[in-house]
């Protein structure tokens, strides 16, 4: 017997255009918020870091409106997780979220369903994807707790990571609301002298898409023809849960800023007026040295880390420009929205830039090839029912394995988008070295562990070494309503 959710339709564009069109930001009642305050940090001691997080509703104030949302331990974002290479995380997370309105109505797995139902994800780290490690297949249902033990390798490079969950039907209303925290692993990049003495300036971006009255719309299960499965009044972006934030300067100063794009589906190319950027990192893997840009380009689920050396005195807009899904990854044209503003003081300060930086990734060889795959990310618009959201003609199953892969393999895979909307590519427990965007091969090859593949058959190539850990994993679109409605695969690493 088909249980209601198969039978349910909704308009597609809102779902395949979600956070590909342009952002419509609804300023909270009573403007920005002064200053950019940071995350409580959770830092482990003697090789352990043992803590709670707790999911649950709370209150928000952002830019003097409340808002009422699902969060960990009370805030948006949740704490900031410290680490290093070779430590333990034990995580105790709690789930007191309510009840699940729809419990048992679980026959269409691409469905939105059982959105208080969560678990863990630590995005980017290379852990084990087995047990009570980073495993995307335990379910915490209301009520329940889950402890997690996530064991860092020794040789874990340093580096700026995110955690938020991976709940399969769950994952966009969740991360929509703002349930994230940032995860640093401390590394070499942290010892390098001009970095050392910069200010480490953490920044979690959210879009966060509320009704209302300041909550998170619930889904609209029996949403018809024109109407939207994932309801929005208003929505605006916040960083570190404050509207319009101030980031107070010296003239000389440089900063250190890990930014992470936390939204569920907002592309975010970065622009600071007047300023020149210097990145150092991209989804916590060094570069061999500081790359001047004149803006950053993170979609859902990037991360970046960049030097800014503060010019004049005087107030500047950090802003987010609008992004083209046809452009290249890199190149943006219209400025779009002030996300916040940096107001730099007078000082005699002359703070200096690093020439060169400690990586510790190898690259790929060609020697190192063991194997080759192609995959194809295409969305199925079905006429006045829901859009089939696949990957290699399929939508996801739990129950199928997808790609089978031996431990040790080091592969090329490209993947290519021939929808009609971006798709973020993400790939857990193993980054990748990517060298070719479009089909066209890159100056330098670069890792990640997430890219945007570009509709109308766009492009990536990459590198991949499975190497370390067996089990069941997956690699899906970070659009995250994509996901939810199927654009995920399950990968099996086996000895």
């Amino acid at each position: 017997m088909m249980s209601s959710f198969t039978r349910r339709r909704f308009c597609v564009t809102g779902v395949i255009g979600a956070g590909f069109m342009a952002s419509g930001c609804t300023t909270p009642a009573n403007g920005p918020d002064q200053g950019l305050p940071q995350p409580e940090v959770r830092a482990s001691r003697n090789g352990v870091l043992d803590t709670t997080l707790k999911v649950k509703f709370a209150p928000n104030d952002i830019g003097g409106q409340g808002i009422y949302t699902r969060t960990y331990e009370g805030t948006v974002p949740g704490p900031t997780l410290r680490v290093k290479p070779g430590d333990v995380m034990k995580i105790r997370l709690v789930n007191q979220l309510p009840p699940n309105a729809d419990e048992g109505e679980t026959d269409d797995v691409n469905y939105p369903h059982h959105i208080n139902s969560t678990n863990l994800h630590t995005h980017g780290l290379h852990v084990s994807p087995e047990g009570n490690s980073d495993n995307v297949f335990v379910i915490v249902r209301p009520g329940e707790s889950f402890d997690y033990e996530f064991a860092i390798p020794d040789n874990h490079v340093g580096g700026f990571f995110w955690y938020h969950p991976h709940k399969h039907g769950a994952i966009y209303q969740q991360v929509r609301g703002g349930m994230s925290g940032a995860l640093i692993v401390e590394g070499p990049l942290d010892e390098v002298p001009e970095i050392k003495q910069a200010r480490d300036v953490v920044m979690v971006l959210h879009e966060l898409e509320l009704d209302n009255h300041g909550e998170v719309k619930a889904i609209v299960p029996d949403a018809i023809v024109g109407g939207d499965v994932f309801p929005i009044d208003q929505r605006f972006i916040t960083i570190n849960g404050r509207y319009k934030p101030e980031i107070h300067m010296q003239s000389g100063e440089v900063q250190r800023w890990r930014i992470n794009n936390a939204t569920s589906n907002l592309f975010m190319p970065l622009h600071l007026v007047d300023h020149d950027m210097y990145l150092i990192a991209n989804d916590g893997l060094t570069l061999p040295a500081p790359k001047r840009v004149v803006s950053q380009f993170l979609s859902p689920a990037n991360r970046a880390e960049l030097l800014v050396k503060a010019g004049p005195p005087g107030r500047y807009s950090l802003r987010k420009w609008e992004h083209h899904p046809s452009s290249s990854n890199t190149e943006v044209d219209q400025v779009d929205l002030e996300i916040a503003t940096v107001v730099i003081h007078e000082s005699a300060m002359d703070m200096p830039l690093p020439e060169l930086l400690p990586v510790q990734t190898r690259d790929i060889a060609d020697d190192e090839i063991t194997g080759h795959r192609d995959v194809t990310f295409d969305i199925v618009v079905r006429k006045g029912k829901l859009a089939l959201f696949q990957i290699d003609g399929k939508s996801f199953d739990p129950e199928r394995i997808d790609q089978l892969v031996k431990l040790g393999a080091v592969e090329e895979w490209t993947v290519t988008n021939t929808s009609i909307a971006d798709h973020p590519f993400h790939f857990h427990t193993n980054p990748f070295q990517v060298t070719h965007i479009d089909g066209k091969r890159l100056p330098s090859p670069v890792w990640h562990d997430t890219l945007n593949v570009t509709q109308n058959d766009g492009s990536i190539t990459f590198r991949i070494r499975f190497e370390d850990f067996t089990g069941i994993i997956v690699n899906h679109c970070h659009a995250l309503a994509h996901a939810d409605f199927g654009m995920m695969q399950i990968v099996k690493i086996e000895a």
